[in-house]
């Protein structure tokens, strides 16, 4: 028979009650965080995907502002502000909203049910690809409010003598106190703060140029084949990574250059970012997807993203990883697919 000393049955059970308490803290701890942080907040949270030359931003993060950078979330009450020359891109799903120069753009409300956009001054441009998204998306300024009746792509522009509505494509609404008026595609729609409006033909900017480039670049996208559009950040998925079809997991999205000893939630930071409580935000330019929806999991060697079944619209997550016993251990929290984790 076997002898074991003292001390190693002491040790064994020291572990086993270790891991035991820690297995109870993690169940607790998940049952809170499920039931107060990731079931309360909204599962549409939009994502900064461009930042060309300076720019502003302030949100739930902070009561100053700071530099946005990229694959920083975007809610109810972001602010973003814009150099003279600068431009900012905002993508919330399949929706994409591009800031010019010298623009101020409030998100009043950002959640499941509504986008209401507060524009101060400047220009923006908003891109709509699904109806349910135009239809609940409102556009505030100064003298009244700018509605959207189909998809397409719109040009807001706010003065100090008024609104102007360029429809590139779709249909659209404004309403105020004074006056409703509606425009279609090529017309643009200038209104003052008296109420008065006139209708003219589109005359395109430099602005327009670059949305119209960035707009084609997106409908090339191959992603929309393997996720939902809806998913924040699935536009950079093409450019940095291929996929492959895999027996047990579906597709699988695998990044196309990464340093060496990478792992999932390795380069970046932790925000505590409002309701959602700690948020990832990760350093590649890729990494808003891929950190905020789906699994990773070890297949063949390397790190492979799993995006799961496509659904109309994916509930985002601050991050799906989790984490007790130290910065040294670590998993990842997976439902419905095999077991995925990471040390």
């Amino acid at each position: 028979m076997n002898r074991t000393e003292p001390h190693a049955i002491a040790q064994t059970a020291s572990r086993h009650t270790l891991l035991r308490y820690a297995r109870v803290w993690l169940i607790a701890s998940l049952v809170v965080l499920g039931g107060a942080a990731w079931a309360d907040p909204p599962g549409r949270v939009g994502a900064v995907s461009l930042v060309d030359g300076e720019a502003w931003m302030s949100d739930p993060t902070s009561s100053e502002s700071f530099a946005p950078s990229i694959n920083w979330p975007v809610s109810t009450g972001t602010t973003v502000e814009t150099g003279m020359t600068s431009r900012v891109e905002l993508r919330i799903g399949s929706s994409v909203v591009r800031l010019d120069g010298d623009t101020k753009l409030r998100f009043d409300r950002l959640d499941d049910a509504a986008i209401r956009m507060r524009l101060d001054h400047g220009t923006i441009s908003v891109r709509h690809r699904n109806l349910d998204n135009a239809l609940e998306t409102t556009v505030v300024t100064a003298g009244g409010t700018v509605s959207f009746v189909e998809t397409g792509r719109y040009r807001i522009d706010a003065t100090d003598n008024g609104v102007s509505i360029a429809v590139m494509q779709g249909a659209a609404r404004w309403d105020s106190p004074r006056a409703s008026y509606g425009a279609r595609t090529g017309l643009r729609m200038d209104i003052g703060y008296d109420g008065y409006a006139r209708s003219t033909d589109i005359a395109t900017d430099g602005f327009d140029d670059w949305v119209a480039s960035r707009d084609r670049r997106d409908d090339r996208l191959a992603a929309p084949r393997y996720v939902s559009p809806e998913m924040t950040g699935y536009d950079t998925l093409d450019q940095d990574g291929v996929w492959q079809t895999t027996a047990d997991y579906g597709p699988v999205w695998y990044p196309r250059v990464v340093v060496a000893g990478w792992a999932p939630y390795r380069y970046g930071r932790w925000v505590n970012y409002g309701a959602w409580g700690w948020t990832w935000v990760d350093d590649a330019p890729w990494g808003f997807a891929v950190s905020h929806y789906g699994r990773w999991a070890w297949l063949d060697g390397r790190w492979g993203w799993v995006p799961g079944a496509i659904v109309p619209r994916p509930v985002w997550a601050p991050a799906l990883v989790a984490w007790a016993g130290g910065s040294n251990w670590s998993f990842s929290v997976s439902l419905g697919v095999p077991a995925v984790g990471w040390v």
